[in-house]
């Protein structure tokens, strides 16, 4: 969903580690960080004030998918996912201030279950199955 429409671009400009790195060098006047785990490692003021910032941009970002599709739970992965205690729980409070009663998981190999996942596509009675039940509006 990294092409899709969200404030003043796409998602990818609010959820890239291009993001991350731009919004703490411009938190913290630092130079020189040139990824996420530079910043968890840096576990300062500014880390927390970007993992704050990311999640209510996740959560606004997520929450027409959710409401529109209602899935019975949400699967976080990719690098991001190995941070996941400085923004899952801000993500899922205000999911449930939103009153969705959604799951989220984390998983650990993305590549894996991008792979398996992709691969039940071409199982014919999954993706009739599967056709029917995604929604039209997204």
């Amino acid at each position: 969903m990294w092409d899709k429409k969200f404030k003043d671009g796409v998602a990818d400009d609010y959820f890239s580690t291009r993001w991350f790195v731009q919004r703490y060098n411009q938190l913290s006047g630092k130079e020189g960080i040139n990824g996420v785990k530079e910043i968890v490692a840096a576990n300062d003021r500014y880390t927390q004030e970007v993992f704050k910032e990311f999640s209510e941009n996740l959560g606004e970002f997520l929450a027409p998918y959710v409401h529109g599709f209602n899935p019975d739970i949400l699967i976080i992965g990719g690098n991001i996912a190995k941070a996941h205690e400085l923004f899952l729980p801000a993500v899922l409070e205000n999911f449930e201030s939103a009153n969705f009663n959604l799951t989220m998981k984390i998983i650990e190999n993305t590549e894996e279950a991008g792979i398996v996942g992709s691969s039940y596509l071409f199982h014919p009675d999954f993706w009739s199955r599967l056709k029917k039940e995604l929604p039209r509006s997204l």
